[in-house]
């Protein structure tokens, strides 16, 4: 494999190897060619001349290109921002290539951070969590707001995350003849971004376990939070990096917050940890009806369901139990354990638009598919007691579905659907997803079997109501789970539906969900007499994906 890129081999240039583009391909606008392969062009003849004529015109393309600044999306390098930071403010004067004098206004790294501020408050977290509407009176989500103000590292987590979201954009709009160059500009943005973020949780890490038990409450749940959204960010992303190190260390953080501050009869108490944060408020003595919390208090709150949600989803791929299993009834609301009226739990269908006790018993699933391959690896003799416990799980999943009742008819009137029906509908969809997981553990199965195409075309079904009525991101992970099982005839159904998902197929898992789903036929059909279990389906190419 070259060292060094082919288009500085070519252009007899020194290379600095960065990948995927190299420093001096990225700024000059130019394609970077790091292939394993000695390129065909590469003859040191004719083709080498042409392709060096189309490198000097791509060069200066890209020169006029910059020249017409006055219809580009103003984006700039954050190297270039993080060191202008700390100097005058007044304007300076660079030279450019063709040895022309541009004039740069330092205010600009505030206006690109200003911008992607916004699109990730106003555009991005409302489409990664579209089913998040927290009530005005109770604050809405100002306290959004005062953590990316407050706490930096979730601030360049988050900040990533817009710029990741903002490339996808610019690659989508092929007419943007500035699409290449502003796409490569914001790319270093959300990488050094990234790299901040994680100087800076390892910092804060450091110091909280030297403070060990004197460290406050906020120090805690600051990390928590930042660990946090670095773990949405690697989601969004949707690639086979860290995002299980962080889960784990998220994990590991929250119970560690619940062990010195939020503890009762043994058990976690979300209550007392809330309680623990509590400061001085214009609102107190005030009889409003409910509680307004404080930033730091609702970022605990929806910090604490995206590991519960997390959690859940990937122990399906990693196939191990929920690590927050045993505390699942005392963390989320509708569990099977009643809740005084002085228990704070986690609604999780205002996060995530299913009800909590759904989210339980994927949970439950989970863990019975970890015993059961444990059992069949050890040859143990206790299937018929997981055999029992799956017949207990299959029923609790119907009744659940029983439970809800019939779709409501408030779905066949596109925009009717009110918040109490979608969050029927996402937890119907979730239960039917159960159901093809919980058969795919507990007997051979295939998609042609009555009971998973009975559960298949009722979930795409679900899909297809949802994503004609309501114009948001649709649960990837059910519906992952119902297009790796779909019968051979309804597979191009299932791709329509995959391309319509909105609002970005480029942006978080959906596009993983695609390559997931036809992996996953290709396996089958390779695999005939003795098909993977889901949680092989998961681990595409080697890696498993979290689908948040």
């Amino acid at each position: 494999m070259s060292l060094t890129c082919w288009t500085c081999r070519l252009r007899r240039k020194k290379c600095d190897r960065v990948r995927p583009v190299c420093t001096s391909c990225a700024r000059l606008r130019i394609s970077c060619d790091y292939s394993g392969v000695k390129p065909e062009w590469m003859d040191g003849s004719e083709k080498q001349a042409e392709m060096a004529k189309t490198i000097q015109a791509q060069i200066r393309q890209g020169a006029t290109a910059a020249d017409d600044r006055a219809f580009a999306v103003r984006v700039f390098p954050l190297r270039e921002t993080l060191s202008s930071q700390n100097q005058s403010t007044e304007p300076t004067t660079t030279t450019d290539s063709d040895g022309s004098t541009l004039r740069q206004d330092l205010s600009a790294p505030n206006e690109t951070n200003d911008f992607l501020t916004c699109l990730y408050l106003d555009t991005v977290f409302p489409c990664l969590f579209p089913w998040y509407r927290p009530q005005t009176l109770a604050g809405g989500r100002s306290w959004l707001l005062t953590l990316l103000k407050t706490n930096q590292a979730a601030f360049h987590a988050a900040i990533s995350v817009s710029a990741y979201y903002f490339t996808r954009l610019l690659a989508r709009d092929a007419a943007n003849t500035l699409r290449t160059p502003c796409e490569q500009h914001v790319w270093d943005i959300w990488a050094s971004h990234m790299d901040l973020s994680m100087q800076l949780i390892r910092q804060h890490l450091s110091d909280t376990n030297a403070g060990r038990g004197r460290a406050r409450i906020f120090d805690r749940t600051h990390v928590l939070d930042s660990i946090v959204h670095l773990l949405i960010f690697e989601a969004s992303l949707a690639k086979t990096g860290d995002w299980n190190l962080h889960l784990t260390a998220a994990l590991s953080h929250l119970d560690g917050i619940f062990r010195v501050h939020g503890l009762k009869d043994g058990k976690y108490h979300l209550h007392s940890v809330l309680l623990s944060m509590q400061l001085p408020s214009i609102f107190d003595g005030n009889n409003l009806g409910y509680h307004v919390w404080s930033a730091d208090q609702t970022s605990f709150q929806f910090s604490t369901a995206v590991l519960i949600y997390a959690d859940i989803v990937a122990s399906v791929c990693t196939r191990k139990a929920p690590t927050l299993q045993h505390c699942h009834d005392a963390l989320i609301a509708g569990s099977s354990t009643p809740a005084t009226p002085s228990d704070q739990l986690i609604h999780m269908e205002d996060y995530f638009g299913c009800y909590g006790w759904a989210f339980i018993l994927i949970g439950d699933i989970a863990a019975l598919d970890t015993r059961k391959f444990a059992a069949v690896s050890d040859g143990a003799s206790n299937m018929e007691e997981l055999a029992v416990l799956g017949q207990e799980l299959k029923t609790r999943l119907y009744h659940g579905l029983e439970r809800l009742g019939p779709i409501p008819a408030s779905c066949e009137l596109p925009g009717k659907i009110n918040q109490y029906d979608q969050h029927v509908l996402v937890t119907k969809l979730w239960l039917h997803a159960g159901l093809i997981y919980l058969s795919t553990i507990m007997q051979r199965w295939h998609p042609t079997d009555p009971a998973i195409c009975a559960n298949v075309h009722a979930a795409l079904n679900l899909v297809k109501v949802l994503t004609s009525n309501i114009e948001i991101r649709c649960p990837v992970w059910p519906l992952c789970v119902a297009g790796c099982m779909v019968e051979d005839e309804y597979k191009l159904e299932v791709r329509r539906i995959m391309s319509e998902l909105p609002p970005l197929q480029s942006f978080g898992p959906s596009k993983e969900v695609v390559n997931i789903v036809e992996a996953a036929w290709h396996r089958r059909d390779q695999l005939e007499g003795n098909p993977p279990s889901l949680a092989d389906y998961f681990r595409y190419q080697g890696s498993t994906i979290l689908l948040i």
